[in-house]
């Protein structure tokens, strides 16, 4: 990771990793048909970084995927799908 304004300016820096922000909702654990189970998670992450210069950003973070399938979109069936 560099930092975008330092790279403009034509300096180099020491990026530091702040914290991450996270949305709070809730995505519940649920287990398939064959009894696995999976966690997709859909909140939204962001990182937020500073160099030693002083600049300061963020970046979006990729929601962390189910350890089971693989994915982080998709939701249970329910009783009312037919699918």
């Amino acid at each position: 990771m560099k930092c975008p304004a330092c790279q403009e300016e034509g300096v180099t820096s020491v990026v530091y990793e702040g914290l991450t922000s996270t949305t709070d909702a809730y995505y519940p654990p649920f287990y398939d048909e064959d009894g696995f189970r999976h966690h997709h998670d859909g909140n939204a992450r962001t990182l937020s970084l500073q160099c030693s210069r002083g600049h300061s950003w963020a970046v979006p973070q990729p929601p962390p995927l189910c350890e089971t399938c693989g994915e982080w979109w998709s939701k249970p069936a329910t009783q009312g799908d037919k699918r």
